[in-house]
């Protein structure tokens, strides 16, 4: 039954940590792309031709009618995979005691989406120690890179009711998609460039401009603006609460075993 159950979720977080958002950044980029329009084939010396939402989805369908299970697995790959390097990026991320606004929006635009340091509110700081010292006696010296898989092992092994595993899989969902955001932002603003250094070189050289979808484009690159700063704060809400909830979690349980054993 334990076996069945870390297995269970460890599939909760492959999904909700790596699948779903690959998912939704390949679609964030596809929309990039569209309202890009001609500008990324200029971009690109027309390696990389124009993309509209009407041949996006006629490809699916066609692909889908040659083998719906070969082009479902082949999406689902590529979303795993872009999802694992979302995560690898994101876990980067930088370390702070104190997290304000500016910080969310710069080093999450950096790629770098800011956590507290430590991973726990202080106020818990001798509950946690108290239970270091319990799942891994005095010798080590007590580090969060030890504790959290001792007390998580433990929680698992007592089966006891937790929600440290469903704040996991949030936090680590909003880190990647706050990091796919910024990507996305740092696109449009390239797109914009684009278009108009190929105006600029069309008055030079009177050569047809490059032009995207400019209402789109803006949109785009306001609305991950505000996906950055949305989902790294969602994520810094979600990062202490997981902290929060392993210490508690963990200090009750073994409290209540050495209660039981005192009597």
């Amino acid at each position: 039954m334990d076996a069945l159950i870390g297995k269970l979720t460890n599939l909760g977080y492959e999904f909700f940590g790596i699948l779903l958002p690959g998912g939704l950044a390949i679609i964030m980029w596809s929309l990039l792309w569209t309202a890009a329009d001609d500008v990324v084939p200029w971009m690109t010396g027309d390696a990389v031709p124009e993309l509209t939402l009407s041949e996006a989805m006629d490809a699916i369908g066609q692909a889908i009618g040659w083998s719906a299970f070969l082009s479902i697995l082949l999406m689902i790959a590529v979303a795993y995979f872009v999802g694992h390097l979302l995560t690898w990026v994101a876990r980067g991320g930088k370390r702070l005691d104190n997290v304000r606004t500016r910080d969310l929006l710069t080093w999450t635009l950096l790629l770098r989406p800011p956590k507290k340091q430590p991973s726990y509110p202080s106020e818990l700081k001798e509950d946690w120690e108290w239970a270091g010292e319990r799942l891994l006696g005095r010798k080590p010296e007590l580090t969060w890179s030890l504790f959290y898989p001792a007390a998580k092992s433990y929680l698992l092994q007592k089966r006891i009711p937790s929600l440290v595993t469903t704040y996991q899989n949030k936090y680590t969902l909003h880190r990647s998609l706050a990091v796919a955001a910024a990507l996305t932002a740092w696109g449009a603003l390239l797109v914009a460039l684009g278009a108009s250094l190929s105006h600029v070189l069309a008055q030079v050289n009177g050569a047809q401009a490059a032009e995207p979808h400019w209402f789109a484009t803006v949109a785009i690159a306001a609305g991950s603006l505000f996906a950055v700063w949305g989902f790294s704060s969602s994520y810094l809400y979600n990062w202490t609460l997981w902290g929060q909830y392993l210490i508690t979690e963990t200090y009750v349980a073994l409290r209540v075993e050495k209660t039981h054993g005192e009597h």
